[in-house]
């Protein structure tokens, strides 16, 4: 004997809210370089440390293997 269904909720109507749309206009790009030329020295300076270099390089094949 086959178990009856269960009715579906009821869809509740989308919540309005108070925050207009963002286009990606509204976005400030202009720190974007600056971060990126920080990352870049602080990756530079790690490189200079050896244990450094051998962590990130077991760290990147540990993220070749598993992306097979």
């Amino acid at each position: 004997m086959a178990k009856p269904k269960k009715p579906a909720p009821p869809k509740t109507p989308p919540v309005a809210t108070d925050a207009p749309m963002r286009t990606l206009d509204d976005i400030d790009a202009s720190r974007g370089p600056a971060r990126v030329k920080a990352l870049r020295d602080k990756f530079a300076k790690a490189l200079d440390d050896p244990d450094m270099r051998e962590a990130m390089a077991r760290y990147l094949q540990t993220l070749i293997r598993e992306e097979k």
